[in-house]
Order: structure tokens, then sequence, then C-alpha cells
């Protein structure tokens, strides 16, 4: 496990021993969706509940939580909302909390529109911005191999 990290109190988390709490960011997902992650059980689905209220949108996960300081929904690094990260987000969902029906209408909820989607949406108009490529080729192989696990989840398998 990684020992390291440290859930906590009111949501947020930090490494043990520092004087701030870590910036709550996309990657912690990436950690999570692993097979042989750096976290046990409990920092896993801390992780994924974390991104569940405060990164995820129905286009895709926030580079930042709109809460943070630093949070500009203009901003690519600090705010712009990335679809391809639903793929990674679901693989840690499932590897955290296994199959259910509720997380696989998730899926496939937010699966829509996954394979045309740009490259991230900037939230900082009155409706989102595309910003960058359109129908951006990591959302369209992330939406691919995400169809897959949710039909081996279906049928029992685990994510390998």
């Amino acid at each position: 496990p990684c020992r390291g990290f440290r859930p906590g109190g009111g949501g947020g988390w930090g490494r043990a021993g520092a004087a701030a709490p870590l910036a709550l960011r996309p990657h912690m997902v990436l950690a999570a969706a692993l097979r042989h992650a750096p976290l046990d059980a409990d920092q896993r689905r801390f992780v994924v509940r974390a991104a569940e209220e405060r990164l995820l949108t129905p286009l895709g996960l926030r580079s930042l939580d709109a809460e943070d300081e630093l949070f500009d929904p203009a901003s690519r690094s600090d705010g712009a909302t990335w679809p391809w990260l639903l793929g990674p987000y679901l693989e840690a969902s499932m590897r955290a909390f296994g199959h259910d029906r509720g997380r696989d209408r998730l899926g496939r909820c937010l699966l829509v529109g996954l394979e045309t989607a740009p490259e991230a949406w900037c939230e900082s108009g009155v409706a989102p911005t595309p910003i960058g490529t359109l129908a951006f080729p990591p959302a369209f192989g992330e939406a691919s191999r995400v169809r897959e696990l949710l039909a081996k989840s279906r049928e029992g398998g685990s994510p390998r």
C-alpha cells in the first residue's frame, strides 16, 4: 500500500507528515485503476468516492477540484474536463466496489458520446466549449476499452 497517502478529514487527503493537503487531481484515479495499485482497498475506495464527489462531471473528469483555489475552468491543467479520463475512473470504480447494476448503468451513461468527444471541455462560459481535437482518439479508445470491461464485469469477471 501507499504508506505516504492518508485520507484526511472532510473529504481531503494528503501526504503523511505534510503541512498542506494535496490537490485533488485525476492522477490518483489513474493509480486506483491499476491492477497492482499502490493503494490498499480502503484508499482505492476513498479515491473513487472523492473523484465522484469532486471531479466527475457528465462530460468527464475535471483536472482539478472546482473548490480548489487554483481552479480555472478555462485552463487545461487547472480545471478543464477530460472525457478520456472516464475510462480509468470506471475501471477504478469497478476495482474499488466490484460490479453492481448502478455502476453498470453509470458506465453506460458516461460512455454515450465518448467516442466522438473532444480532447477536453472548458466550462468557463454558459455552456461547455470543446478544446483541442474533436473526436479525440484516446477518448475513442477508452470507450472501446470500457465497453469490454463492462461486458466482462456483467459476465462475472473483473478488470485485468
